[in-house]
């Protein structure tokens, strides 16, 4: 009875630390340059663009048949998409302005990215897919970045060095939410570091960045208004890019320590953390592919 009794322990202990697969892409230089890499939950790990150049800032779309990244090339960035039933790629942008940071809207038709198209600082941009139409969300003369969508598609949360801390004066990077024309925008943190790498949970209650103090990162997550801030990680290392699994159970991050990384897993609750994603070389900014809806 006793060793059936721990046997079951045993089960139960495996069980509850056992984290799931879920599909995914993330940035790696495994073969040499930082490419995209797509895993499935069959374990199969391809990279689909396989250059020279640099790919970085990755986006699932909703329906999660498309992944959108920025690639430089030449010392630029420009946006692609990816598609992951044909393994084609499209070029959205081509001129001489960067365009980065980019995410799609919830129903799939507009994507919001980085760019400094109007006057040589990074603001956050929305863009029709369809009629190719942009419009213009920040207009001001600080740096902007990190736009994503909330889930009921009428907000952009985004980071901005718009105002000065009110703490020590110091101009950081604090996150602000507006809608999609940019009609307002409301400042949600006020801290002395740095905001950075927005994702908001599918349920759309909670804000996971990473926050830079003191010359390192770490995963912090925050209500949707701002309140209740929680620090998850707590180490020695840098910590990056939380992103959450479409479940909202887990959140994910990148783990940087003597020139590489690696990327972690814990629990949205910041317990049971665990590596995910490792090799010899870098791998970092892991995103999650959407849940597939039955029809």
């Amino acid at each position: 009875m006793t060793r059936i009794y721990i046997a079951l322990l045993v089960m139960i202990f495996f069980t509850s630390c056992k984290v799931t697969q879920y599909d995914h892409a993330f940035i790696s230089n495994r073969d040499g340059d930082l490419d995209l890499y797509v895993s499935s939950s069959g374990n199969q790990l391809n990279n689909v663009t396989n250059d020279k150049f640099t790919d970085y800032g990755i986006k699932w779309s909703p329906n999660g048949k498309f992944i959108l990244f920025a690639k430089q090339v030449n010392k630029q960035y420009d946006l692609f998409l990816y598609n992951v039933e044909l393994k084609t790629i499209e070029q959205l942008t081509n001129d001489t302005i960067n365009q980065f940071g980019p995410s799609f809207s919830p129903d799939g038709k507009s994507i919001c990215f980085v760019s400094n198209l109007d006057n040589k600082l990074n603001e956050i941009y929305l863009m029709n897919l369809v009629t190719g139409k942009l419009t213009r969300i920040t207009s001001n003369d600080r740096m902007d970045g990190s736009a994503t969508f909330h889930p009921d598609g009428k907000r952009i949360f985004y980071t901005s060095f718009m105002d000065k801390d009110s703490l020590n004066g110091i101009t950081n990077s604090e996150i602000f939410v507006t809608d999609t024309t940019g009609s307002y925008h409301t400042r949600l943190s006020n801290r002395p570091g740095n905001d950075g790498a927005l994702d908001i949970s599918p349920n759309g209650k909670k804000i996971a960045c990473h926050y830079f103090l003191n010359g390192k990162a770490a995963i912090y997550v925050m209500d949707i208004d701002g309140n209740n801030i929680k620090q998850l990680t707590s180490d020695t290392l840098d910590n990056r890019w939380p992103r959450w699994t479409p479940d909202g159970n887990f959140l994910a991050y990148t783990r940087l320590a003597n020139n590489n990384s690696d990327i972690w897993i814990m629990k949205a609750n910041g317990k049971n953390k665990k590596e995910y994603v490792t090799s010899i070389k870098r791998d970092e900014i892991l995103e999650f592919r959407p849940f597939q809806k039955s029809h």
